[in-house]
């Protein structure tokens, strides 16, 4: 393995891959790197590393998978993705504070189809005399209509 003469050490979700580049650059969604690193690592299988300059990759809830590009997570058929606006407003705010940020798949509720992969809650299909309640308290769910 040759090793390249850097001319500065790159943060981890960075690299520098030539001698004398005068900036480093972020590792792609998908991969990560460590301190000084002169390339990025692909994250592992049932993990993802969703935004560029990633130190670290997340692993996927237990209901799914990781995509080919190891970009998000994928939830299995039978369950669904929250990304209702709290869950996503919970998730933004712990990212903005340097926590992990999980979105989980939840088990398909009564009323509604997730027979295929990567359901998520904005998407959600209905079934017949069911409807999506947006108002309802605690949290938004659906209705069985009589």
């Amino acid at each position: 393995m040759t090793h390249v003469m850097l001319s500065q050490m790159c943060e981890p979700g960075k690299y520098q891959d030539h001698r004398n580049q005068a900036a480093c650059i972020d590792c792609p969604s998908g991969s990560y790197s460590g301190l000084g690193a002169e390339s990025c690592t692909s994250c592992p299988q049932q993990e993802v590393a969703p935004n560029t300059g990633s130190s670290s990759c997340l692993a996927c809830p237990t209901q799914a998978q990781a995509d080919k590009g190891h970009v998000s997570c994928e939830c299995q058929a039978g369950y669904y993705l929250n990304d209702r606006p709290s869950a996503l407003a919970i998730a933004r705010n712990a990212t903005m504070h340097n926590q992990t940020a999980t979105l989980d798949c939840e088990r398909c509720p009564n009323g509604a189809n997730c027979d295929s992969t990567n359901t998520l809650w904005s998407t959600l299909q209905t079934e017949p005399g069911w409807w999506r309640c947006a108002s309802c308290l605690p949290s938004p769910s659906l209705v069985f209509c009589s």
